[in-house]
């Protein structure tokens, strides 16, 4: 049984993301997304979201909306910044990767899963 996805994608299909978070038929408990902004929808599902600090895809204020819709959300649905960072730091195989951000973020989307 599905109970948690995690997207990671410069332009994540978040319309898609956002119809897995609502539909009440769904068993999905958690969703993690790396990057990518898009509009959220009131949801049941605890989200969180990994952020580049420099992100030529996504803008900063679409960032601090996300961020702050979910801190308004409350625990556990959260938003991370990783300082020093372009999109796909993550992925080991760009020349974006860092390592310490990547381990961080890997770190808190396990914790995340696993609450």
């Amino acid at each position: 049984m599905l109970r948690s996805i995690a997207g990671v994608s410069a332009r994540w299909d978040f319309p898609t993301a956002a119809g897995l978070r609502s539909d009440a038929a769904l068993p999905l408990r958690r969703l993690v997304v790396y990057y990518a902004t898009r509009k959220l929808v009131p949801s049941r599902v605890a989200t969180l979201m990994h952020f580049a600090e420099d992100d030529a895809f996504e803008s900063a204020e679409d960032m601090s909306a996300i961020t702050m819709a979910l801190a308004e959300a409350g625990p556990p649905n959260a938003a991370y910044s990783y300082a020093g960072t372009q999109q796909w730091f993550a992925e080991q195989d760009r020349p974006e990767f860092n390592a310490n951000a990547a381990q961080l973020a890997f770190q808190r989307t396990v914790g995340f899963f696993a609450s």
